[in-house]
């Protein structure tokens, strides 16, 4: 829309309208981008405590890791000296056993023998004794 105007006394009042809304959007702007600023430096707070956080949680998670890892080591070495010592204990056991099942075998062809003996001398000692009279009937006493 264009206007006429009649005099410099219009214009030098329309250049100050004019200059008072554009400083009135000027300020409305600057308003609205510190509002805008105050919202992405509380984003950038919020993301950055998010972001620490996590950092926090990811090396707390790696050092746990770490000792866990470390103990677990440990514990592996200590196992594997433990199945060695088992290993000796067997081979003893193993030892024992056989001694063991060599003794077995000498008692079994000792208590052969001996059964042998008793089976001779019971059999000598039955044919030594006299016979026994037989009674007749049950409970009869002469």
């Amino acid at each position: 829309m264009v206007e006429e105007f009649q005099n410099g006394r219009e214009v030098g009042l329309a250049l100050t309208a004019v200059r008072e809304s554009i400083v009135a959007l000027r300020d409305q702007m600057d308003a609205s981008i510190a509002g805008l600023r105050d919202q992405l430096t509380n984003i950038k707070w919020v993301m950055g405590g998010f972001a620490t956080a996590s950092v926090a949680a990811f090396g707390y998670f790696y050092f746990t890791t770490t000792q866990l890892s470390v103990a677990v080591a440990r514990i592996d070495k200590h196992l594997e000296s433990v199945d060695a010592r088992l290993d000796s204990v067997d081979k003893r056991f193993e030892a024992v056993d056989a001694r063991f099942e060599a003794l077995e075998a000498r008692m079994d062809k000792r208590f052969h023998v001996m059964d042998k003996r008793f089976d001779t001398l019971t059999t000598l000692i039955l044919n030594w004794q006299p016979l026994q009279k037989r009674t007749e009937g049950f409970g009869s006493r002469q």
